[in-house]
């Protein structure tokens, strides 16, 4: 009879450490998902407010810096240069690159809206 009871106390806790793992995974990913999104707004913000505060530096080889550190950290996630942190550099990639987007979309919506 005790041992009965032991099993299905064992089959319990089985279950129980199955679903603790469960949530520690899922929020691992959650965890990852929300750092990636932070590196690509923080690189949006911060490159977008770099080409405004300093405009007199915000070309790198005659290319946007913007432009630039996007296309670089993109290549280099995707390629596996970062190791580990790809998917970071890929993130950061895209916020860049975003950064570049909005400013052209604006220059662009500017444009148009002063011709009429």
């Amino acid at each position: 009879m005790a041992s009965t009871s032991l099993a299905k106390e064992q089959k319990k806790t089985d279950r129980l450490m199955a679903a603790l793992k469960r949530v520690r995974d899922e929020s691992a990913g959650a965890v990852k998902t929300g750092i990636a999104t932070g590196l690509g707004m923080g690189a949006a913000y911060g490159l977008s407010y770099y080409e405004q505060r300093f405009p007199d530096r915000a070309q790198l080889l005659g290319v946007d810096v913007s432009l630039a550190v996007g296309g670089v950290a993109l290549v280099a996630g995707a390629m596996g240069w970062a190791g580990e942190s790809s998917e970071y550099a890929q993130a950061l990639g895209a916020g860049a690159l975003s950064a570049y987007a909005a400013k052209k979309g604006a220059q662009k919506g500017a444009e148009d809206r002063s011709k009429g």
